[in-house]
């Protein structure tokens, strides 16, 4: 007896003179993954709108002046 690996197709079981071949089956478990729809989300929004007074210390405060007329007092 000798076992010899498929390749390809399997043939017929053939009778011959001196030896006989028989073809040697076997299941395989076939496992996949797909996607499935389970369920459906709907999400919506809601608009708020919010006014907050907020009060804090300010360190510093810088002012530029930018002024183009010119006056002269004539004492």
């Amino acid at each position: 007896m000798e076992r010899v690996p498929l390749l390809g197709e399997a043939s017929e079981g053939e009778i011959g003179e001196d030896e006989v071949s028989v073809p040697v089956t076997e299941e395989e478990v076939v496992v996949s993954k797909r996607p499935v729809v389970k369920e459906e989300v709907r999400v919506r929004k809601d608009v708020v709108s919010d006014t907050e007074v907020v009060e804090e210390d300010v360190r510093r405060e810088e002012i530029e002046i930018e002024d183009e007329t010119s006056s002269r007092r004539d004492i």
